[in-house]
């Protein structure tokens, strides 16, 4: 069984009247070349043209891709069987970020009564100077490596901490080992998200639910 379990929030404001922000260079994944990245994403997402692959990984079910776009986000499976998977695009705005490290997709697999161990798969963005992310589910930890301003990780977990996955500890370090951001520690549970962020441009990011009629918001962080 899979249960979905909901990040840190999503962007759903809408961005004011401002100038175009200078592209950034496009996403290089190793191992992946252009025409070969070109092919992943008509295959999973055709008629997508805006979609870039970020990141790249192995999963227990075959190559997962990372794919952003600048108002979109999902992932897509190459499965060990050989068929394309695409996930559910997300709508929302992509330039910016809830703080530090944002959670964009997070999935156990898995339940809690079951013999064998699960699968904690989760996904995100980080700020410009982060090159390492640690996640932390119960007592089983995992180092990913920062590629074009994201991670992703498949976590073996055991049965008993399927059931942990919705508070799972995140650190973002920079090349120096410096922590740039830190989640709350096992002790203190994750608690519904009632902060907002807002972006110079106007965009307004929400946490778990929406923001109150004028709740003052964030500093949202500009990504890539």
């Amino acid at each position: 069984a899979a249960s979905v379990l909901p990040g840190p929030g999503g962007g759903d404001g809408t961005p004011a009247a401002s100038p175009s922000p200078t592209a950034a260079p496009a996403p290089v994944v190793p191992g992946i070349s252009p025409a070969e990245a070109k092919d992943i994403l008509a295959r999973c997402y055709p008629g997508e043209p805006a979609l870039q692959i970020f990141n790249a990984g192995p999963t227990p079910w075959g190559t997962r891709y990372l794919v952003y776009g600048p108002d979109s986000s999902g992932d897509c499976l190459h499965a060990t069987e050989g068929d394309y998977r695409p996930g559910v695009l997300d709508q929302g705005p992509t330039r910016w970020l809830r703080g530090p490290l944002t959670v964009d997709r997070a999935i156990r697999d898995g339940q809690p009564y079951d013999r064998g161990p699960g699968t904690f798969t989760v996904q995100g963005r980080v700020v410009a100077g982060v090159t390492q992310v640690e996640i932390a589910v119960g007592a089983s930890r995992l180092t990913v490596p920062v590629r074009n301003g994201t991670y992703m990780a498949a976590m073996t977990v055991s049965a008993h901490e399927v059931s942990q996955a919705g508070d799972a500890r995140f650190r973002a370090l920079d090349g120096t080992g410096r922590v740039v951001y830190a989640s709350p520690a096992a002790s203190r549970p994750r608690q519904v998200d009632t902060r907002c962020w807002a972006a110079p441009d106007g965009t307004v990011l929400r946490g778990d639910i929406p923001p109150e009629p004028g709740q003052a918001c964030e500093p949202a962080v500009r990504w890539r």
